[in-house]
């Protein structure tokens, strides 16, 4: 007889998504690689943004022992409390003060400058703003479509001028993206993980940007700048098989130059 399996101690409120392919936010993913590492188990639910504590996602609930249950948002936040409150070992525990500094720059550099410049890209260049648009938006009134996009379009152009990104042409983007791209590729070059031989938490959030951007194709030059460093390709792929196996079609790409 096979033994059920346990509770979720967590409730994982995130975008909606198909199995096989990652989260559209890399936070999302971020959190979820995080979970499945350290084997906290969760249940997925998928929400609009606006159900989030903060209005944004992801989010969670975790049960405690006498019943109750907490709610924490900001995928940051999720990780330092699941450690602060023991519910699971923290992977960086081995790490020196130097480490953890080095971990902390790394991921406030990937989830912002990259990161950045990827939504840029998804949602700022029309072509793929009209075919993310299209799936998001087609169980809504096809005579309302159009405001709704226009009303979304509008709120999205005056997040990214308000963070500053939105100020500057494409061309101009493109550079900002690349140089991340560029420095991972040498800080991760002949490595397993960020720092070694060991996943740490930095790993999950590096993972959770690049395989945002191998896995959903509405980047697509920053698709192709991914592609052609095949020590991205490969800590993607690593990563991919040890704790996403069903990302299927991430584990079937291939680097195409350095």
């Amino acid at each position: 007889m096979s033994s059920s399996p346990p509770d979720p101690t967590v409730l994982f409120y995130a975008f909606p998504k198909t199995p096989d392919v990652p989260f559209l936010s890399p936070f999302c993913q971020k959190l979820e690689t995080f979970l499945r590492y350290t084997k906290v188990p969760y249940k997925f639910h998928a929400v609009p943004p606006k159900q989030g504590p903060r209005g944004k996602l992801p989010y969670v609930q975790v049960k405690r022992d006498d019943g109750t249950s907490e709610t924490v948002s900001d995928s940051h936040m999720i990780i330092r409390y699941l450690i602060e409150n023991n519910i699971t070992l923290d992977p960086d525990a081995k790490l020196s003060e130097l480490q953890k500094a080095e971990s902390s720059a790394w991921q406030a550099y990937a989830e912002g400058e990259l990161a950045q410049t990827l939504a840029y890209e998804r949602w700022l260049v029309p072509a793929n703003f009209d075919v993310l648009t299209a799936k998001m938006f087609e169980g809504a009134p096809r005579l309302l479509r159009p405001f709704i996009k226009w009303s979304f379009g509008r709120q999205l152009h005056n997040m990214f001028w308000a963070k500053g990104i939105g100020r500057y042409s494409f061309e101009e983007v493109k550079v900002f993206g690349q140089a991340p791209i560029n420095a991972l590729t040498s800080c991760l070059d002949g490595k397993i993980y960020f720092h070694g031989d060991e996943f740490t938490t930095v790993d999950a959030a590096l993972y959770g940007v690049l395989v945002n951007v191998l896995g959903n194709r509405s980047s697509p030059h920053f698709y192709a700048a991914v592609l052609e460093k095949t020590v991205l390709v490969a800590y993607v792929q690593r990563i991919t098989a040890m704790l996403f196996p069903e990302y299927e079609k991430i584990l079937k790409i291939k680097g195409e130059a350095s």
